[in-house]
């Protein structure tokens, strides 16, 4: 997909509603729109977003553009779904953003759910292939016997934020049903994991030392992408300061017998 020239107009600087992701998901936002055709659709496969959006920034990896690509989804200001076995995007807002006097015709599918196969039609498919009947013969309602959810499209699927899903999860919130305003917090907390070079693992490990240290807090995302670098390993035991000389002396004395096995006979 080629490059496009695009406008940006002086009142995204101010828009509110682009003001709740962070600023790496506003330009990643901003971008999207040099990459998207004229219908303000893109393919969404996290490679060539990468390729597209950051060629020449080593530091931005898949996992760190797809984090800042939740927080804009979450936010309402992208959609991605999945058709004919790819991945796609589009910008709903587009036409807000962009007028173009001569669009292009979209080689991309379009965001519209009459275009993905129902569970009816693909349930039906077998039944009539298997069941012939003779000419003529009135079949009836083809959905008496699904049920009567059976009408209700294929919600589009997206791709997959492994770090999104796994630091949603250590910290008890379901991945697939959180709120706008909870996936772009997520997604902030998991770019920055990522960026630091992240994993699933790491976070189930870093996220199993904060519950150790912390049995009484409750882990959020950003608590633990606060802390990533310190639950690198489990914390030391601190020893508290003594108070005076007399204390000192005291704790010096225990630390010497317990270093040689000795006991402190009390005499009695």
């Amino acid at each position: 997909m080629s490059e496009r020239i695009r406008t940006v107009k002086p009142e995204v600087r101010t828009s509110e509603h682009l003001a709740i992701v962070s600023i790496p998901a506003r330009l990643t936002y901003v971008w999207l729109w040099t990459y998207a055709d004229d219908a303000g659709r893109f393919r969404a496969a996290p490679l060539l977003l990468k390729a597209a959006l950051f060629p020449l920034d080593e530091a931005v990896d898949c996992p760190t553009l797809m984090g800042w690509i939740a927080e804009l989804e979450a936010a309402g200001m992208v959609r991605l779904y999945s058709q004919a076995g790819g991945h796609f995007g589009d910008i709903p807002s587009w036409g807000d953003h962009q007028r173009i006097d001569r669009p292009s015709t979209s080689r991309l599918p379009a965001w519209e759910e009459r275009e993905i196969e129902s569970p009816r039609e693909t349930l039906a498919k077998p039944r009539e292939a298997s069941r012939p009947r003779a000419r003529g013969q009135d079949r009836g309602p083809r959905t008496m016997d699904l049920g009567p959810g059976s009408l209700a499209p294929a919600k589009p699927s997206r791709p997959r934020n492994p770090i999104f899903d796994a630091l949603a999860e250590e910290c008890g919130m379901d991945p697939g049903a959180v709120t706008k305003s909870e996936g772009g917090w997520l997604g902030t907390a998991a770019a920055e994991i990522a960026k630091a070079g992240g994993s699933v693992e790491e976070i189930r490990v870093r996220a199993g030392r904060w519950r150790r240290e912390h049995p009484e807090i409750a882990l959020t995302p950003s608590t633990l992408a606060k802390h990533w670098t310190r639950l690198a390993s489990e914390r030391a035991v601190i020893v508290p300061r003594p108070a005076n000389a007399a204390e000192r002396r005291v704790q010096e004395r225990d630390a010497y017998l317990a270093r040689n096995g000795l006991a402190l006979e009390v005499a009695r």
